[in-house]
């Protein structure tokens, strides 16, 4: 994904696809501590360790200079104090965070002064193809059409650069080496303010606003001083030109301004607008990212292309229409210039040594030192030229002395200025006679004494410049020449010390006398600022010993901080146990029906144990009685209290059926498999017995029925007679076998009870570990039907053991006579019918056909006793 990238002073931003990104150009190496790593864990801008320490990156690193109580240095800049084995690792690791990783071109406005190296070098690392491109001519890009032509200004902290383009070339680059960072320290040695408020402020100000003026003069300097760049640097262009205005330090109104700078010189080409850019801080990123997205590629060394211009798109640009627009401007300049000579020249002879000189090609007054003139010999322009640098150094050493007291400063300044006047008027008028004579050549002046007059003035101007540079160098404080050096270049032009002159001579003696006696005034109040300021110097060295305190307060503050932080973490660690109870509750509450209903059933469940421990006692009251109805009533009444046990159980085993399926732990599955096998071996050794006991009373009753049949054959034979109490004998002995084995059913009974019980414990003990594992594994998930399958089997081996329960407890109570006869005929009719519902289910048809006859057998023998 392509890039675009402006590597300004103050910032670095970037432009892709995905928008526009800024951090800015600062660093700051501190040692490592657990603090500075803790933030910069949280800050939105990288930072590299290095062997040393740690290096803050970014927006992070004036926070970090607070917390280190150091100052940030710039990351890419001349003046940076960051070890420069740091830089290319710190410049690829704010790089990263700004456009990330990727490929294809990335095109950066590059700074000045400064080694591109490490950009390049970040840029490659992140997978990206990188190549310079001019700031104005970004700019341009942005915002004109391509093959842009156009001049491109930006305005940044340390730097103002102007570049002409012609056809998406860049013919010429005008820059001066002051910009933000120069207005802001100019204000805020004034006013006495932070530069770092200064620029907050300048950066949100509107130069058209009147209560801006400071701010506005400083602009008004820089601009003027741009303009006669860009006018003595450019190419003439026939067409005219837009002008567009970007930059962090290019507020609202710089345009206007730029316009008014522009008027007051004669540029080689016509205006068209001049326009601030939208969102100036990232027009040039903007920019470079139109050429990444050209993918052209990008030429340093055009024919037409400045030097010093960092590079140009070549799928963006047309050298040849710049050729012939280049050649095309030049031409249309020599013939004005042509004319405006011969038009000076004929004004000359018409109007003798009163007439006016003429304008320059340039278009500049003719009264300029440094106007174009024509001359008559080589000689009077060289001393023409030395005369023009003479008057140069004579202006650029005079200066105002904010110390001297004000009347001394307006007088020194008065005399200057009218000396300079003076002077300039003298040299317009030698020059315009000697161009005027030159012109004329039969007027009978004598050039020589014209030269003798100019060579005196020229003598006299030297002498003039020699005192003013000795008494400069008579100042005892040399940096203090350089300072008031410095302040003229952000004085006006020297044309408007004309008009100062003017009211320097309006001011009146009163007023300045008035003036000085408040000067005097001023300093009297100015001592008692000092008295004031020495008891101040005394309360700020005791605030200095209380601040010693406080930074040792701050330090333990530091440490409680720290262990607050950890506080915190296991307060949030606290809240996240909070929330997982809080949950489990509102689980347990939706659970709490269902808690109560297996409460119920279980009491359900000791309710039918306790009407099954009646029905058993009752049964053994049956074996003393003949009234099989209210046997056959008990029984049809504990088969009701079965039926409903049965569909208590049904309910657990619903209920289980749930729980498994809402926590289906394949253990415990497994383990009610085990349980359940135990259960069903139980079963079939009490299905094997009660078969074996079965088969032998059948055998029994078929030898009774034999007997009986004997009987009903021979009543009358006495024989017979004992035969049949032969018989009743050995049925007797049959009822005491079956009372034996009613003892023995009995004792199979309690241990088939004591294993239902184990039996009914165990899963009220797997209901319980159910759920528990609900609460505990609530996420879990297996497939349903594996856990119905096993409920159904649970369900069916229930079915079966109340089944035998029940047939055994008829057996059991059996007692002699008939009822207990019938009793017995009953359960094994009973016995028969589990037979053959066991082999129906088994798939043993002829073995159920069995199980079907033998209740048939017991009955008919069962009724024909009764």
């Amino acid at each position: 994904m392509p890039a675009g990238l402006d590597v300004g002073a103050a910032r670095i931003v970037a432009a892709t696809a995905d928008g526009t990104d800024g951090a800015r150009n600062a660093a700051l190496a501190v040692d490592r501590s657990d603090y500075v790593e803790d933030f910069l864990e949280g800050a939105d801008t990288p930072s590299i360790e290095t062997d040393d320490g740690i290096v803050a990156l970014g927006d992070a690193a004036p926070e970090v200079a607070t917390i280190a109580n150091d100052s940030p240095t710039r990351l890419l800049a001349a003046d940076s104090t960051l070890p420069i084995d740091d830089v290319p690792a710190a410049v690829e690791a704010l790089l990263r965070g700004l456009v990330g990783e990727g490929s294809g071109p990335l095109r950066y406005a590059p700074p000045s002064g400064v080694d591109a190296g490490p950009i390049e070098e970040a840029a490659s690392a992140l997978g990206y193809d990188p190549a310079p491109v001019e700031p104005g001519l970004a700019v341009l890009y942005d915002a004109l059409d391509a093959p842009p032509t156009g001049l491109g200004v930006v305005v940044d902290g340390t730097r103002t650069i102007a570049t002409l383009v012609v056809a998406g070339v860049p013919v010429s680059r005008s820059e001066l080496s002051r910009g933000g960072d120069w207005i802001d320290q100019e204000i805020a040695s004034a006013t006495g303010n932070d530069p770092e408020e200064v620029a907050e402020l300048r950066a949100n100000a509107d130069l058209e606003d009147p209560n801006s003026g400071a701010l506005a003069l400083r602009y008004d300097t820089l601009l003027s001083n741009l303009a006669i760049a860009i006018a003595e640097e450019s190419p003439a262009v026939d067409e005219p030109v837009p002008i567009v205005v970007a930059g962090a330090a290019a507020p609202m109104g710089i345009d206007g301004r730029l316009e008014d700078a522009l008027d007051d010189v004669d540029l080689p080409f016509a205006v068209a607008s001049i326009d601030r850019a939208e969102d100036p801080e990232f027009a040039a990123a903007r920019g470079a990212l139109v050429a990444a997205e050209d993918g052209s590629q990008i030429e340093t060394d055009g024919a037409e292309a400045d030097p010093a211009t960092a590079g140009f798109a070549t799928g963006l640009a047309d050298e040849s229409a710049a050729t012939i627009a280049l050649a095309s401007g030049s031409g249309t300049a020599a013939s004005e210039s042509g004319t405006a000579a011969s038009g000076g020249a004929d004004a000359a002879q018409k109007g003798g040594a009163d007439a006016p000189a003429p304008a320059t090609a340039a278009g500049t007054d003719a009264s300029d030192p440094g106007a174009s003139a024509a001359s008559g010999s080589p000689e009077l322009d060289a001393e023409r030229e030395e005369l023009r640098e003479r008057l140069q150094r004579l202006e650029d050493r005079i200066g105002i002395d904010d110390e001297q007291p004000l009347d001394e400063d307006v007088a020194a300044l008065a005399e200057e200025v009218a000396t300079l006047v003076a002077l300039r008027e003298d040299v317009s008028a030698l020059e315009a006679a000697v161009e005027d004579e030159s012109d004329a050549g039969a007027s009978g002046v004598d050039v020589e004494a014209l030269q003798t007059e100019l060579e005196t003035v020229a003598d006299s101007l030297e002498s003039r410049a020699d005192d003013l540079e000795e008494q400069v160098a008579a100042t005892p404080d040399a940096e203090r020449v350089e300072d008031l050096e410095a302040r003229l270049e952000a004085l006006p032009p020297i044309a408007d010390l004309a008009d100062m002159a003017e009211r320097v001579g309006a001011i009146d003696a009163e007023e300045l006398s008035e003036v000085a006696d408040s000067l005097d005034e001023q300093s009297a109040s100015a001592e008692a600022v000092e008295e004031r300021t020495d008891a101040l110097a005394d309360d700020v060295d005791g605030l200095h010993d209380d601040l010693d305190g406080l930074q040792e307060d701050v330090d333990d503050l530091h440490e409680n901080l720290d262990a607050l932080e950890d506080v915190s973490t296991d307060l949030d660690a606290l809240s996240d146990d909070v929330d997982a109870v809080e949950s489990a509750v509102e689980s347990l509450e939706d659970d709490v029906v269902d808690e109560a209903t297996i409460d119920a059933i279980r009491e359900r469940v000791d309710v039918v144990e306790t009407t099954v421990e009646d029905v058993e006692a009752d049964f053994e009251d049956a074996a003393s009685t003949t009234d099989l109805e209210d046997v056959e009533e008990r029984l049809e009444d504990a088969d009701e209290e079965l039926d409903g046990a049965r569909a208590d159980i049904e309910n657990v085993e619903s209920r289980v059926g749930d729980l498994e399926g809402e926590v289906p732990d394949p253990d415990l599955v497994d383990a009610l498999s085990v349980d359940l096998e135990a259960l069903r071996g139980r079963v079939e050794e009490l299905e094997a017995s009660v078969e074996d006991r079965f088969q032998d009373t059948q055998d029994r009753l078929q030898t009774v029925e034999d007997d009986l049949d004997a009987i009903d054959a021979n009543a009358a034979d006495a024989e017979e007679l004992a035969t049949i109490e032969s018989d009743v004998a050995t049925l007797e002995s049959t009822v005491e076998d079956a009372e034996a084995d009613r003892a023995e059913l009995d004792g199979a009974f309690d241990d088939l009870r004591a294993d239902h019980g184990a039996a009914i414990e165990d899963l009220e003990a797997d209901v319980a570990d159910l759920e528990t594992a609900v609460e505990e594994f609530p996420d879990d998930s297996v497939g349903i039907t594996q856990h119905q399958n096993a409920i159904t089997r649970v369900e069916s081996r229930m079915d079966e053991i109340e089944k035998t329960i029940a047939e055994v407890d008829a057996n059991a109570e059996s007692g002699p006579g008939r009822a207990a006869i019938l009793v017995l005929g009953l359960g094994l009719a009973a016995v028969g019918g589990l037979g053959a519902g066991l082999a129906t289910l088994s798939d043993q048809v002829a073995l159920a056909g069995g199980f079907v006859g033998v209740p048939l057998v017991a009955v008919v023998v069962a009724w024909y006793v009764s």
